[in-house]
């Protein structure tokens, strides 16, 4: 992270100086050997001491808090979505099933009930359309939505925990 003419600078040599050090082409100086020396000191410590949170750390901890709580949010509106559109889809299949036994029923006693043939074959479109708009492969595709949210929700308090 530190160019070569940071590290010069820090060590209060030349760039050309600092680059011929650092391939073994030369030596430093007295006063740049100590400063060296002091810095890998200062890093040895950081990395083997406990390091307090830097502010900035602490605020990038809070942006994927927030972050992760409003996915926790988004995740829970569209997992109540998908099950309101589940209910009512299973709702009009079960319905359109319902109208088929019905039309089918009247079809094998039309002698005995007089009910319009058109009415009928209406009513038998009608119901064969809305199962195939709310069909048990729709069911299935939004059931398997519903479980990849779950599954997400599942993810994001995970997450949300490692941050505490």
């Amino acid at each position: 992270l530190i160019s070569q003419d940071e590290m010069a600078n820090l060590l209060a040599v030349t760039r050309s100086q600092w680059a011929m050090y650092s391939t073994g082409q030369r030596g430093l100086s007295a006063e740049g050997k100590i400063k060296l020396e002091h810095l890998i000191t200062s890093l040895n410590q950081v990395s083997f001491f406990k390091k307090e949170k830097l502010t900035q750390e602490t605020e990038q901890e809070e942006e994927v808090r927030k972050l992760l709580q409003n996915l926790l949010k988004d995740n829970e509106f569209k997992q109540l979505q998908l099950q309101k559109k589940l209910t009512v889809m299973e709702e009009k299949y079960q319905t359109a099933l319902n109208t088929l036994h019905l039309v089918l029923n009247f079809q094998e006693k039309r002698a005995k009930v007089n009910i319009d043939e058109s009415i009928l074959h209406v009513l038998k479109n009608k119901a064969n359309k809305m199962l195939c708009l709310n069909g048990l492969k729709e069911q299935e595709s939004l059931k398997i939505k519903l479980e990849v949210f779950e599954y997400e929700e599942k993810l994001l308090k995970q997450r949300m925990q490692k941050l505490q």
